[in-house]
């Protein structure tokens, strides 16, 4: 069995308008969010194999977090460009590229296509992953090659303001 756990960047600071939208970084809330929503994570008992993010800051400042509460080595993240402002065929082109040898997955991407991915993916009724959302879905047959429309169930969907 795979699990590919989807996670939105957290909240974004929108402060500084000669910022590009690719070099935002956390405000506030999605500094406290981050760290809190690694602990629920925590408290399910998943571990990574992999993680890879986009390179957007807000992004990659995120995944930094879960890698830090996880003890995740910073280092090993990967990053990929393509996560960046993808499409639904972005992220399954990643997906069916993971390595076999790692069974438990996080990507942390951005609206709307993680929003797109997970329910095509899953076949689910989600209107909406907010900052800081987590959608785990579970692959029970075959290669990360394999997955496509339909292939996973949703096992849980956490954020935020969930409580």
């Amino acid at each position: 069995m795979k699990n590919l756990l989807i996670i939105r960047h957290a909240k974004s600071n929108w402060d500084n308008p000669a910022l590009s939208d690719f070099d935002r970084p956390l405000n506030h809330r999605g500094k406290n969010d981050a760290p809190m929503m690694a602990e629920r994570l925590i408290e399910k008992g998943f571990k990574p194999d992999l993680i890879i993010t986009s390179p957007a800051n807000r992004a990659l400042s995120t995944a930094h977090y879960f890698a830090d509460a996880l003890q995740y080595p910073k280092d090993l993240i990967e990053y990929e460009a393509s996560l960046y402002e993808a499409s639904v065929h972005d992220w399954f082109n990643l997906v069916n590229k993971l390595p076999e040898s790692a069974s438990n997955v996080i990507i942390f991407g951005h609206n709307p296509a993680i929003t797109y991915f997970t329910k095509s993916l899953c076949n689910c009724r989600i209107d909406n992953i907010p900052t800081c959302g987590m959608a785990l879905c579970k692959i029970t047959e075959g290669k990360w090659a394999d997955v496509k429309d339909y292939t996973a169930e949703l096992s849980w969907f956490n954020y935020p303001k969930l409580i």
